[in-house]
């Protein structure tokens, strides 16, 4: 009996304790992880914002570059971090496929997380080659179809978004093309400069880094909307594509579950705060990064829905991951 009271005192204690943690908080610097080597897409948004959210919290946010299996390594880490809002996680649309490619995932995607808000959101492009023949989508869907099994595509690797969004592209449009998985951006940039396969679907971020060398051209963008990086690249559906198909980036910032909402909103209140300031908003569209913030719960649900979609693809579409 008086072992079950010592146990019930001290959650007691546990649950006064966190509002005041959250009311003090940050008490100290703040790491924010991101699971990929220095230098990317995911990493550049991260030192963009850190900065000006370090100044609105009064305390340093550190960017962390954590990288290893593909992401899992970084991602793992911050899953079993103490949820009391030290230790946050930039992710983007791989974080919900981590599970297709390992059974063995150290953590849920969509559990083990306290989503903050979506940072970007993006339509994806289709870009080729510029001794490739067809010069938009409705060209290359025409093309693929009286040439099937010729059109190569690349990726960034098996399962990857850029490989998924393509695959997901043949069963829309009926055709037939062949994979080319790479281990990275930058390998496949080079051989696609090269012309050593055709096409690439990338996001604007991505498609900057080669449009410098003039030996890609664009086919068109793949979301709803065109993005403001690109005001004048028709869409998919301008282009005649079901308005089913849609490939779009995203990128955010979540937490360990767990973490107090006091804390997880006044991550939101200075994000917002920050993408908002002419320099930070500056290099995000100098970058390519269309800012789009959202709720928790919303950002939430894209992980969720986007992992119900990938894994439906996957079943659907046979492919295999190994």
């Amino acid at each position: 009996m008086k072992k079950t009271m010592h146990l019930l005192l001290a959650l007691f204690a546990c649950y006064l304790v966190l509002p005041v943690q959250a009311s003090q908080y940050p008490g100290k610097p703040v790491r924010l992880v991101v699971p990929y080597p220095a230098g990317g897409t995911l990493d550049a948004l991260a030192r963009a914002i850190a900065p000006e959210v370090s100044k609105g919290l009064g305390q340093p946010v550190i960017v962390d570059n954590r990288p290893g299996a593909s992401g899992i390594v970084g991602t793992g880490e911050v899953a079993r971090a103490q949820p009391d809002g030290y230790t946050l996680l930039m992710v983007f649309d791989a974080h919900s496929t981590h599970a297709l490619l390992n059974k063995n995932l150290p953590y849920d995607p969509v559990a083990s997380f306290e989503p903050i808000t979506l940072l970007i959101k993006t339509p994806m492009i289709i870009m080729a080659s510029v001794d490739f023949g067809p010069n938009n989508l409705k060209e290359l869907i025409a093309f693929a179809k009286a040439n099937p099994g010729k059109v190569t595509y690349g990726s960034v690797g098996i399962g990857s978004s850029t490989h998924l969004n393509m695959a997901l592209f043949e069963s829309a449009t009926g055709t037939r093309m062949v994979h080319v998985p790479y281990k990275g951006g930058a390998p496949a940039m080079q051989d696609l400069l090269g012309g050593h396969f055709n096409i690439m679907i990338g996001s604007p971020a991505f498609v900057k880094l080669g449009l410098s060398s003039n030996r890609i051209k664009l086919l068109g963008q793949v979301g709803s909307s065109r993005s403001p990086s690109f005001p004048d690249l028709p869409t998919g559906i301008e282009q005649g594509l079901s308005k089913d198909y849609e490939a779009v980036l995203w990128m955010g910032i979540a937490a360990p579950k767990g973490t107090p909402s006091a804390i997880t909103q006044r991550w939101r209140e200075e994000i917002a705060r920050a993408v908002n300031n002419p320099d930070v908003a500056g290099k995000l569209k100098t970058a390519g990064l269309d800012v789009f913030l959202s709720s928790g719960e919303d950002f939430g649900k894209t992980i969720a829905d986007d992992w119900k979609k990938w894994q439906k693809v996957v079943t659907d579409l046979n492919i295999s991951l190994q």
